[in-house]
């Protein structure tokens, strides 16, 4: 079973990229929020056509906290800024950055056991952890002068 989350993890790593890659390309032709907008319109879509032929992972009953749907909040900003960075910055520094961000936002949040998770202290193996994914976004671009200096791509037509 352990193999099957293994796979699912890996899986989504590679359609993250690729989404973003999409979502990137299409904020570049009409607008970065307007690409955000697109992007969670079609997941919107997507989720109800699943629903709507039975595909179900849980039960609602309403009544949630006022903060879980923020995450959809998030997601726009998320798509938003990512459509604008990544033309200028490069997928693989942004990936290495919100992974960075993710783990220290993560070990932050099991640290105080946030939304009903178990309670995982922080290790100084994790502050390594970031320290080296920093490392591997400056290596990625190596040059001072060109790191964060980069012109965007013109969209093809």
């Amino acid at each position: 079973m352990i193999a099957l989350y293994v796979i699912l993890t890996i899986g989504n790593g590679a359609l993250i990229t690729i989404s973003r890659s999409l979502n990137s390309a299409l904020g570049t032709r009409i607008g970065h929020l307007e690409g955000s907008l697109v992007n969670h319109l079609g997941g919107m879509l997507c989720g109800a056509v699943l629903l709507i032929v039975g595909v179900r992972t849980g039960t609602w009953h309403g009544g949630l906290p006022f903060y879980y749907y923020l995450g959809g909040c998030c997601g726009v900003i998320l798509v938003a800024a990512s459509n604008y960075a990544i033309p200028r910055v490069g997928s693989v520094v942004i990936t290495i950055l919100l992974t960075m961000a993710q783990l220290t936002a993560t070990a932050w949040m099991d640290h105080n056991g946030w939304l009903g998770g178990r309670v995982i202290p922080f290790r100084w193996t994790t502050l390594c952890g970031m320290a080296l994914l920093i490392g591997g976004a400056l290596l990625t671009h190596p040059k001072p002068s060109t790191r964060w200096n980069v012109t965007p791509r013109q969209p093809s037509p």
